[in-house]
């Protein structure tokens, strides 16, 4: 007689959670130990570093200390600094609508905001939005004349987002404001050069150039990436714990026994609320190409918990090297960040990103609105049948339109 395994299968469930949690626990104390120890002597770390960079190492992915200024010892947890009692912050979002050839014509459209914030002034938030239309072929086909990707459209968007924000930043920076922070919603080690991206080349130099005019501003540019799936800490602590004849590719390809484990799973164990981490620099060879460009341009990052309460809420802060020297701009984001997520409540999120992405958005009725002026345009003009739109578009539309009880755009369209 065979095993009755329905007989059996709770158990195995309930033992598959057991083992899962009871390892997690297990594996997560040993990263807490790592932390505590070998990540605050600095000698042994930088001697780490120096041999993951050599020549015969190159798969070294994770957190290194910063080659100038930061912090000196890299496990101290920073506390909350003094809010500053004036500074302007400035968040930045886009969305759009993607290129589509069910449409009744080829093109995308991109919407960035700006929310302005005057912290400390008598002075209510400021939004902005820019929409845009790009219809010409020019913006739409590539090198072989075919339809742009999507990731295409996300990285253009990106950096309009960015470029509004350095304007934005030289405006206020000729104001003499002291405290000018610009946030962008994301990570600031941008991946343009990938076969997906149409012009990566020229948007690799657009940024590098915006980098320089946030810079001249002397504004505090940041990346904010809310709940993280980074592993640099992680990665970091690996080495740190392997023997010396040990520190090669063969055992860099993964993290070893803290494999699986992310910056988040330990920091919500490390940080207490309002505290920030020392600041790391991702060993990689995008930074390392950013870091060429200019030492100011290297990405460096920390660690913070946003909440308010027992239960941590992490967040990683991206923030280009000519910041990460700087204390006072340090402290200044630490603060004013915190002091944002604030505002929210029971939800720690940065107020400022949190309207911008309201600004931003782009739904379905503004999809359907868009569409529906772009084909009376299009009727008006006698254009239907030189690009009209498919069959399947049009059956789509007819399906909604038939059991569509509201009205659009102040009652005109049924």
């Amino acid at each position: 007689m065979s095993l009755e395994y329905n007989k059996i299968i709770h158990d195995i469930e309930r033992m598959g959670r057991y083992l899962a949690y009871r390892d997690r626990d297990e594996v997560l104390a040993k990263a807490i130990k790592l932390f505590k120890t070998k990540a605050g002597e600095s000698d042994f770390v930088q001697a780490r570093i120096r041999a993951v960079r050599e020549s015969d190492v190159s798969g070294y992915r994770g957190a290194a200390m910063l080659s100038q200024g930061g912090d000196a010892v890299l496990n101290e947890r920073h506390p909350l600094p003094s809010v500053p009692s004036q500074a302007v912050i400035i968040a930045a979002d886009g969305s759009q609508i993607y290129p589509s050839q069910d449409a009744s014509a080829v093109y995308y459209l991109l919407n960035i905001a700006t929310l302005t914030y005057y912290h400390g002034y008598n002075m209510t938030p400021e939004p902005f939005t820019q929409p845009e239309m790009f219809y010409t072929d020019a913006y739409l086909l590539d090198e072989h004349k075919q339809l742009i990707s999507n990731r295409t459209v996300n990285s253009r968007r990106t950096m309009r987002e960015i470029r509004l924000l350095a304007q934005q930043a030289r405006h206020f920076a000729q104001q003499g404001v002291q405290h000018l922070i610009t946030l962008h919603d994301g990570n600031l080690l941008k991946f343009f050069a990938d076969s997906d991206v149409t012009d990566c080349n020229s948007l690799i130099q657009e940024y590098m150039a915006l980098l320089q005019d946030l810079q001249e501003s002397q504004a505090t540019f940041a990346g904010y990436i809310d709940n993280p799936r980074s592993s640099y800490w992680i990665s970091l602590l690996h080495l740190l714990d392997l023997e010396d004849h040990q520190i090669t590719d063969m055992y860099l390809h993964n993290n070893g026994d803290l494999e699986g484990l992310t910056d988040l799973d330990l920091f919500e164990e490390i940080l207490k609320p309002g505290q920030r981490t020392s600041l790391i620099a991702q060993n990689s060879p995008t930074n390392y190409d950013f870091k060429r460009t200019s030492p100011d341009y290297e990405i460096a990052a920390f660690y913070i918990n946003t909440s308010n309460t027992t239960q941590a809420h992490i967040a990683r802060v991206d923030v280009p090297m000519w910041v990460a020297r700087h204390p006072g701009m340090i402290d200044a984001l630490h603060a004013l960040l915190i002091a944002q997520c604030r505002i929210q409540g029971i939800r720690p999120y940065p107020y400022v990103l949190t309207r911008a992405d309201e600004l931003a958005y782009v739904g379905g009725i503004d999809r359907e609105n868009v569409e529906q002026l772009l084909w009376r345009e299009l009727l008006k003009n006698n254009r239907i049948k030189q690009r009209g739109r498919s069959a399947k578009a049009d059956s789509k539309d007819f399906a909604r339109e038939t059991t569509r009880q509201d009205h659009r755009l102040g009652g005109e369209m049924k």
